[in-house]
């Protein structure tokens, strides 16, 4: 009765369908797609993972092995890797923020026996107010929508495109910057990608992404795929720059952060990046290197049978079942 009633103090259901809007089911993309951009990151796709910081252990024993199984591939408890901070070797920001043993215990919350109970479907859109128990209605009726639902923070390349034309006003940034003018020339860019997603979200954008994709192969080129002379701000510190920058200027419930990287392969860097303020990840690099590497006979014999859609898909299954277990 209690539950009844709670249930029925406000018109929840109509809010949602006036609210909140379910992204539709969009497949991944095949051999023959015909997308020019991501076509020109296959075709490139060894300097780019090079440019990324990908290595051979990363791409053979974490993309391709979860793209076979569907599952996160085991190692060890914790990380058995000697410690970024003390390593004279270059890495990628996420290597600093590992744990260096994993104690088991007993998890709050199972994500297996329990998943009825665990979701980690994602609204992406200006947030309403928390507190108050009543809608935010707009003058122009398809503005109302201003939720779309998707089923977890893992975007492909076709659910970003369809988000970008979901009738929420989005703006797309580069987190790639010149470094002709020095090292000072990251904590300049760092501050210029604040100021500009800032004056983005006080202009009306409901969704801002942070790209690294290169503008060479946004614009399908593949003469000059890499431009020598740029670099990337590190996806981690351009997502948490701009949340924490949002949050100083009163306006991250506004918008929601959708990271574009090729620079996010494993469980772990997905879960940083949610950790530190993105909705949504589309790993660009490590989709296309699934393409590639299932076009080959190599790649064919070890899918054993299944579709490059379908090894797509489990890889996407291996990530969102580590962040369940990482979650509880």
């Amino acid at each position: 009765d209690i539950k009844m009633r709670m249930a029925q103090k406000r018109p929840y259901a109509d809010w949602n369908k006036v609210f909140r809007e379910n992204l539709p089911e969009v497949p991944f993309l095949g051999h023959e797609h015909t997308d020019k951009a991501l076509k020109a990151v296959e075709e490139n796709l060894i300097l780019l993972q090079f440019d990324q910081g990908y290595t051979l252990e990363d791409v053979e024993m974490v993309i391709e092995a979860s793209a076979q199984t569907g599952k996160e591939p085991t190692f060890c408890m914790g990380n058995d890797k000697p410690l970024a901070v003390v390593s004279d070797k270059p890495h990628v920001l996420y290597d600093y923020f590992t744990q260096r043993f994993a104690q088991v215990t007993n998890p709050a919350i199972d994500p297996y026996r329990e998943a009825l109970v665990m979701s980690v479907e994602v609204f992406l859109g200006r947030q309403g107010n928390l507190m108050a128990e009543k809608p935010t209605y707009f003058e122009n009726f398809k503005a109302n929508n201003r939720l779309i639902c998707i089923d977890s923070p893992f975007l492909h390349e076709k659910q970003l495109n369809a988000i970008k034309t979901s009738g929420l006003l989005a703006v797309e940034l580069s987190t790639r910057y010149s470094f002709a003018k020095g090292p000072k020339s990251l904590e300049k860019m760092v501050s210029d990608l604040c100021y500009e997603a800032s004056n983005a979200v006080r202009n009306g954008a409901e969704l801002v992404i942070l790209s690294d994709m290169p503008q060479e192969i946004s614009q399908g080129n593949t003469d000059d795929a890499v431009d020598s002379g740029m670099l990337t701000i590190p996806p981690l510190m351009a997502c948490s720059a701009v949340h924490h920058y949002l949050i100083k200027q009163g306006l991250r419930t506004q918008a929601s952060l959708i990271i574009n990287t090729g620079q996010c392969w494993s469980t772990h860097h997905f879960a940083c990046l949610v950790g530190y303020g993105a909705s949504a990840i589309c790993p660009y690099i490590a989709l296309a290197h699934i393409r590639k590497w299932h076009g080959t006979g190599k790649g064919a014999m070890k899918a054993d049978g299944q579709s490059v859609e379908e090894c797509q898909a489990n890889y996407k299954n291996a990530i969102i079942g580590g962040l369940k277990k990482i979650m509880s």
